[in-house]
């Protein structure tokens, strides 16, 4: 009668938990219609495994994501907890069945009114000293490398510009903005490289970086931005002006942290309709999402760019935020095998990031968390004394905007998305000067690059206790640190 009544109550969990899941509320940072699976290492995942699986789910095919044994079905017609459901005759090889985690980054682009040297305040000022210092590292460098290095002889092209190379992991880049086309990298023949799960991408000379979004050959090579962040955040870091310009209360076109450094830029998001993903008003936060699949793509190319091509990628520029999953985690120890630095963004909302999770990406060693400031040194996003490393400007950032034809376009966005590439800016200032330096110095010497601004006469000490370092960026510091 015990065991009659132990099966009832069983049975009992089973069905309200079945209950629950069919009603619990699809989260903002998951996919509603898609499911990551991972198979055992012993399973043999073959084509006709696959197939018959996206046949199950009602999917068009499975990607390959993190590892090769595990893959992303997104279905036609079925939300994930159904299709979790049906997944039960294929338990013997499954090893894990998750949600396919996205991650956000802040609103579509909007252009503000500003007048004057204000428009450049994050960069210098001298009202409330709340700036990066950009201006004093300039003396110094501006990101072009002192020495040309020679070419490496590879057989992936001759990638012998001696400038650092920034890895913008975004929704690319206006590749024919005029304050950013001469600092974008550029193939100087066609080239291969093979990623991590065995795609390999083959791009032509004088094309621009890789597009994870597009399996199409003639779109893979050419990561155009359609929705204007991915241009907003490569002005920062590396808008160009005419060096008798780089007065930031110049009115005009804007100046990046480092106007002569290199970036390559890699699209993960930013799809224009039918496959949206990037806001098209200032409120539509609902597409502010991108897929991890392509983000893995994403670093997973870089990495081959610099361990196949001998491309100098030192650092990512990541201005999202995104949950901790297994494909992640494998992107993000890959960067780290490669010595790469990732400069990765806050959470949005202003809270707390709570302490200490080891499975955060901020608790990698790789990795360095931004949150973002207004011009009185408040912050404005996540934040946490053991958590988040350092702060830098977030609000009312004068930058590149996109524009059609050619023609330059300029204006002003706030968010931590535009926070992250004043650190990513003062990393190439510091490997112009040194790229000696590896992963783990580099990092170092941006911890160490702090400004404190708690004498501010506007602080109101947030930062100070807000943030690892107890600062925000210092580009000055950077370069000057031995």
């Amino acid at each position: 009668m015990a065991k009659f009544s132990a099966v009832v109550v069983a049975l009992v969990l089973i069905v309200v938990s079945l209950w629950y899941l069919e009603r619990e509320p699809i989260g903002v940072h998951e996919e509603p219609n898609a499911i990551v699976i991972g198979f055992s290492s012993t399973s043999v995942t073959d084509r006709k495994k696959l197939d018959e699986i996206a046949q199950v789910v009602d999917s068009d095919g499975a990607t390959s994501i993190g590892q090769r044994n595990r893959y992303l079905f997104r279905s036609n017609s079925m939300s994930r907890f159904q299709m979790q459901s049906k997944l039960r005759q294929f338990s013997p090889s499954v090893e894990f069945v998750q949600a396919n985690y996205l991650a956000t980054y802040d609103s579509a682009p909007r252009k503000l009114t500003s007048v004057g040297s204000e428009r450049s305040w994050a960069l210098f000022n001298t009202t409330n000293d709340v700036d990066v210092d950009a201006e004093l590292a300039w003396k110094i460098t501006t990101g072009n490398a002192a020495d040309p290095r020679p070419s490496d002889g590879s057989t992936c092209g001759s990638f012998d510009d001696p400038r650092p190379v920034i890895a913008l992991l975004d929704s690319g880049v206006q590749l024919d903005h005029p304050n950013l086309k001469n600092n974008l990298w550029r193939a100087q023949k066609y080239y291969e490289v093979v990623l991590e799960d065995g795609t390999i991408i083959k791009c032509d000379e004088g094309t621009n970086g890789y597009n994870a979004l597009s399996s199409k050959q003639e779109k893979q090579c050419m990561p155009a931005d359609e929705c204007g962040h991915g241009t907003n955040v490569a002005g920062i870091i590396a808008a160009y002006r005419k060096p008798d310009r780089y007065d930031p209360s110049i009115k005009g076109d804007p100046l990046g942290v480092a106007p002569n450094a290199t970036i390559l830029p890699i699209k993960a998001f930013g799809n224009r309709p039918p496959e949206a993903t990037c806001a098209t008003t200032q409120d539509d936060t609902r597409r502010n999402v991108v897929s991890q699949d392509s983000l893995y793509r994403g670093i997973a190319y870089a990495v081959a760019m610099k361990i196949q091509c001998h491309a100098d990628i030192r650092v990512i520029s990541a201005s999202w935020n995104a949950e901790w999953t297994p494909s992640l985690a494998k992107a993000v120890w890959m960067a780290f095998a490669a010595d790469i630095l990732i400069v990765a963004a806050a959470p949005q909302k202003h809270e707390v990031i709570a302490c200490c999770d080891p499975h955060s990406i901020y608790a990698q060693p790789n990795v360095i968390g931004v949150t973002g400031i207004d011009w009185r040194g408040d912050i404005l996003n996540g934040y946490g004394k053991k958590t988040i490393h350092m702060a830098a400007p977030g609000q009312s950032i004068y930058t590149t905007f996109m524009s059609d034809g050619g023609v330059a376009s300029y204006g002003e966005n706030s968010g931590v998305s535009f926070s992250v590439p004043f650190v990513s800016g003062a990393a190439a200032l510091t490997l112009a000067l040194h790229p000696e330096y590896s992963m783990t110095q580099l990092r170092d010497v941006l911890l160490n690059a702090r400004k404190d601004i708690s004498a501010s006469p506007m602080s109101t000490d947030e930062v100070l206790h807000g943030t690892i370092v107890g600062g925000i960026i210092s580009a000055s510091k950077s370069v000057m640190n031995p």
